[in-house]
């Protein structure tokens, strides 16, 4: 019989509003709801103008495992 995961909230959970991968997340939201203006998407390569979202998920993505802890031995 296969036992079932419960799902466990991180021990430091109320330190979330600060890592990086956090605000990756929350800077996706925004720009998929408030695209940047035209004038703002100018400036950008067009390259990446059509890539933002993807871009910034992968930033996060990669933030999520740089330590962002003062502590230097913090694994």
């Amino acid at each position: 019989m296969m036992q079932k995961n419960k799902v466990k909230v991180v021990a430091n959970w109320r330190d979330g509003w600060r890592w990086f991968s956090t605000w990756a997340m929350l800077l996706i939201v925004y720009l998929t709801l408030n695209p940047l203006p035209p004038e703002v998407m100018a400036l950008l390569p067009p390259e990446l103008q059509q890539k933002m979202i993807a871009v910034v998920a992968m930033a996060g993505f990669v933030l999520r495992f740089i330590s962002q802890s003062k502590d230097h031995y913090h694994d």
